[in-house]
């Protein structure tokens, strides 16, 4: 979860399961009524607009089991949101689960996975980002079988 506060909104993403978005307005609160709605998920869900890549594409290795447009238009949010994560640990770790829960196919070749997640935001290290050789690191191929 990540938590953003601007202009006296509290803007709340998940994303983990559903990457729901929540803005709460906290301006004439203190910060004890905010967490207290936020626990009682007293807050309403917005819609964000789609996030799309800059070339207007979804995430390459959408899994090919996922037909609707729906929930592929979703993974690649999720992807979206999960490339903005703090640590790249974190976010291999994203990668992996929704691999194994059978949602992205991860790509044997970690380079061409960089690639595609700087794509959809990955920060670089040009931009005071992440490494390749962090990516290296962290990313779990699958195994060859």
């Amino acid at each position: 979860m990540s938590l953003k506060i601007q202009g006296g909104i509290v803007n709340i993403n998940e994303y983990h399961d559903n990457s729901t978005e929540y803005n709460i307005d906290a301006r004439g609160k203190d910060l004890a009524e905010v967490l207290r709605a936020i626990e009682a998920e007293d807050v309403e869900p917005i819609q964000a607009e789609p996030v799309q890549s800059p070339s207007g594409e979804l995430f390459k290795y959408i899994h090919v089991a996922v037909t609707s447009d729906d929930e592929r238009l979703q993974i690649h949010r999720m992807v979206s949101n999960i490339v903005h994560l703090p640590k790249m640990q974190l976010i291999c770790d994203e990668l992996y689960k929704m691999m194994k829960n059978g949602k992205v196919l991860c790509s044997i070749n970690p380079e061409a996975m960089l690639n595609e997640l700087r794509r959809l935001g990955l920060p670089s290290a040009e931009t005071s980002g992440f490494s390749d050789k962090n990516f290296y690191f962290y990313y779990k191929a699958p195994k060859q079988e």
